[in-house]
């Protein structure tokens, strides 16, 4: 009986991963593209030519594939943005969870509270379980050599000054100003 990690390794050893899929990828994409641009032209019918676009995708398919560092460039960016995408849904199901509406405004202390916990979920899930207690270490990417922590301290010091001092004054501020110098300009009269 074959089991399934077998088979995957039978895949794999037949090039499935590294030239059938990428040549898939391709195909499908410049197909999908001359079909819906009709670069080539229409029929009688004023419908793609798809005998051409279907030739001009598999010649350029098969060309890609024969080019074993853009297969390579394919597999490991396409992993990666899966990984990215993935993480990026599962966050926003993390902040959705606690609350967060989009229809009612990204704000309050409940939509940061749901961001800081999302951030801190995805940064626990990303790194090893192994290592330190409950798995907590984190991964070796993120680790902040001292000169580093100085200068975000300095960054974030100044970021902090930049957003305290360009802050617009709240509406009773300017119903404050606008009262007094309503009320000077009576006086003046």
């Amino acid at each position: 009986m074959v089991n399934f990690y077998d088979f995957i390794y039978d895949l794999e050893t037949f090039g499935f991963f590294d030239f059938f899929l990428p040549f898939l990828l391709v195909f499908t994409i410049i197909f999908a593209l001359l079909e819906k641009t009709k670069i080539f032209g229409k029929d009688s019918n004023n419908e793609p030519k798809t005998n051409i676009n279907l030739t001009i995708a598999f010649i350029t398919g098969l060309v890609v594939i024969v080019q074993t560092d853009i297969t390579f460039l394919i597999n490991q960016y396409l992993s990666k943005m899966a990984l990215f995408i993935i993480i990026a849904l599962i966050f926003m199901l993390t902040i959705g969870i606690f609350g967060a509406d989009p229809e009612k405004g990204f704000s309050g202390w409940i939509f940061n509270a749901a961001v800081l916990v999302s951030i801190l979920a995805v940064l626990w899930a990303l790194t090893p379980s192994y290592y330190g207690p409950y798995g907590l270490e984190l991964p070796y990417w993120l680790y902040i050599t001292p000169e580093a922590k100085s200068w975000l301290l300095i960054v974030g010091f100044f970021i902090l000054a930049i957003s305290l001092v360009g802050r617009k004054p709240k509406q009773q501020d300017k119903g404050f100003w606008i009262s007094t110098e309503k009320g000077l300009k009576g006086r003046e009269q």
